[in-house]
């Protein structure tokens, strides 16, 4: 190895160090404006309630907590409809199961039971939402850090099942009211990744187009915005098109007949996607491919195809939005330090979340569609 190279990659080790170390920093400040968050949100102190015990404190603030709409609406991003749909149905899959997190006892100091269940599904909604630590999240709710752990593992399953998350739609995909204009709209999008430790994981996990590590999840999504899937992801590396490939989304039926080249056209389904997707013809030859057109090298695209592209684009817009929708929840707007397989259930979650804003209908508070 040549002199240059090495100081090259020192360079570099210490840049990305460097880089770790303010990131490191950005996460405390942020913490702890949570906490002051927290705690200006709840609006009480030990002193206003009597000199009550520390965790009895939390436990009467996370009681204001689920008796205030306005504080419900900040800590879980749900309106108090919503949280009660959501909780009616967490409780009958508790009600279905057996676990010693909810064995009926009182949620006392020493008895495995710490919390209700509607603190539990706040609990979950807020570290989905806030993208708090456990440790953090402990704090705010009066438990361990090892309870916090347990509690999340345990509801992340039974949220799957409660919400509209895209496994469950897929499987409806080709019911007229989800698929209104039999459009389909690809696209992907990275979530931010820690360093992986391992030089070919870094080679695999790097984005160049994102500059940074990252994972890449295929989503799609109908002409309203409804994810109808979202894959598993892989590497920042990937290329869009190679990722699709590797998924081969099943929609069904939907899936079949874009698969086959000698689908009628009258009933073909029309695909929106990107530049990125050049060739994905070869993949669904039985599927009408919408994408905007390339500017010629050397050159420059007509008025008219550029009018085309804006026109195209306006629909392709919708999937970039559903991607905006399940990007808000700050899970995934942060480094991720779980596995990638963690990461495509807590993808699945914060796209039922999005799917059930959509679905939510406020007069009659249910999900439209039977969900």
């Amino acid at each position: 190895m040549s002199e240059s190279t090495l100081v090259r990659r020192l360079r570099g080790e210490i840049r990305d160090t460097r880089a770790a170390l303010r990131a490191s920093e950005a996460k405390n400040r942020r913490m702890s404006k949570d906490l002051e968050w927290f705690h200006d949100m709840i609006g009480r102190s030990v002193r206003d309630r009597g000199g009550l015990p520390e965790e009895a404190l939390r436990r009467q603030s996370l009681d204001d907590i689920l008796g205030d709409d306005k504080k419900l609406k900040i800590a879980s991003s749900c309106a108090r409809d919503e949280f009660e749909f959501k909780l009616e149905r967490f409780m009958s899959h508790v009600e279905a199961g057996d676990t010693p997190l909810f064995s009926g006892r009182l949620p006392d100091p020493g008895n495995r039971c710490k919390l209700t269940e509607a603190q539990a599904l706040l609990l979950a909604l807020v570290h989905k939402n806030h993208s708090l630590t456990e440790d953090f999240l402990g704090l705010l709710f009066g438990i361990s850090q090892g309870t916090v752990s347990d509690y999340l593992k345990f509801v992340r399953p039974i949220l799957n099942g409660i919400l509209p998350v895209p496994k469950k739609i897929g499987k409806r995909a080709n019911e007229p009211e989800l698929l209104p204009g039999r459009v389909l709209i690809i696209d992907a999008t990275h979530t931010p990744m820690q360093r992986p430790a391992d030089a070919d994981a870094r080679r695999e996990a790097y984005s160049g187009k994102e500059k940074a590590f990252t994972a890449n999840t295929t989503i799609i999504t109908n002409r309203d915005g409804l994810v109808l899937f979202a894959g598993k992801p892989h590497g920042g590396s990937t290329h869009d098109l190679t990722q699709l490939r590797l998924e081969d989304p099943d929609l069904g039926s939907i899936t079949r007949s874009m698969k086959n080249p000698n689908t009628p056209y009258s009933q073909r389904i029309t695909v929106y996607v990107d530049k990125g997707y050049a060739g994905i013809e070869d993949l669904y030859p039985g599927a009408i491919i919408i994408q905007p057109e390339k500017r010629p090298k050397g050159g420059r695209l007509t008025a008219r195809q550029n009018a085309r592209n804006r026109n195209k684009n306006s629909v392709r817009v919708i999937v970039e939005h559903a991607i905006g929708r399940i990007k808000r929840f700050g899970i995934l707007t942060k480094p991720y330090d779980g596995t990638r397989e963690d990461l495509y259930w807590e993808i699945q979650i914060a796209a039922g979340m999005a799917n059930f804003h959509l679905l939510w209908d406020k007069k009659n508070k249910k999900l439209m569609h039977g969900f």
